[in-house]
């Protein structure tokens, strides 16, 4: 079994990713993470950095907090297994971690996740395999929409085996478009066609607010829970892997958000 480290455990990627982590289907099991210490409140003194984990947890998962075990002040037992909690900041901090990983998870800021960031190369000598949960301009991209596909469907596809190295993941947008693809590459093949035949193409991002605060985060206080600024994404991730995987086929791409805060669940377009 291999074993992995999470670095990053402050928004949905990195708490999701925790929760959701079956180590005998997936074939590594996440057993340490590296996240900056939520602050404490004087309102709240009884409560610990740990217990902000406990937070973003239960907003990532509403009733996964019935499966959380808290230990001690650095160790958590999520749905049985033992996670140690790391409180480093990696763009300032050297962590003390002696345990070397098979992978590690990076989902701190998208600026991190580029070969020579100071965090990546932190993280080198705690793994062999970096993995960036956001797109990457100068990083090798693995897409799970389009693993088994091969150069004769997408001329750019270079299948291999991932060893040591920085790879980028791409992000949620990216993985909605690949999905989508995916359909129309297997419609081209029973027709003889292939992605080299697709002259265009036409993504709507359906992104919807999310409404997470910053509890266990920045504060406990829950009068500081406001949700996110809702005229997101600042850039399109999905112009990125287009740039990778069909760059002969214009894009237009357009982002519908959809705002929870209104009523009849509107949707603005930008």
């Amino acid at each position: 079994m291999k074993t992995a480290i999470l670095v990053g455990c402050g928004a949905e990627i990195g708490s999701n990713l925790l929760i959701d982590n079956i180590p005998e289907k997936d074939g590594f099991e996440i057993t340490a993470v590296i996240t900056n210490a939520p602050p404490t409140d004087k309102h709240y003194a009884s409560l610990r950095p740990i217990d902000g984990i406990v937070a973003r947890l239960a907003i990532a998962r509403p009733g996964i907090q019935s499966q959380i075990e808290v230990m001690n002040d650095n160790m958590l037992r999520i749905q049985g297994r033992g996670i140690r909690f790391y409180f480093y900041d990696l763009r300032m901090d050297n962590p003390d971690i002696s345990e070397h990983f098979d992978i590690a998870f990076l989902a701190t800021n998208k600026t991190d996740i580029a070969e020579k960031s100071p965090v990546a190369l932190k993280l080198n000598g705690l793994a062999g395999t970096i993995l960036g949960v956001a797109e990457a301009n100068d990083l090798p991209s693995i897409y799970g929409c389009l693993a088994d596909l091969s150069e004769n469907d997408i001329p750019t596809i270079n299948r291999k085996v991932v060893g040591v190295g920085t790879y980028c993941l791409g992000s949620c947008q990216t993985t909605g478009m690949h999905a989508s693809l995916r359909v129309i590459i297997e419609a081209l093949q029973s027709i003889d066609l292939n992605a080299k035949n697709i002259v265009s193409i036409e993504t709507d991002i359906v992104h919807p607010d999310t409404p997470n605060g910053v509890l266990g985060t920045r504060s406990f206080e829950g009068r500081m829970q406001d949700v996110r600024d809702n005229l997101r994404p600042s850039f399109s991730q999905i112009t990125q892997s287009q740039h990778k995987v069909m760059p002969w086929a214009p894009l237009v791409n357009t982002v519908s958000l959809t705002d929870i805060t209104t009523e009849s669940q509107y949707v603005v377009k930008c």
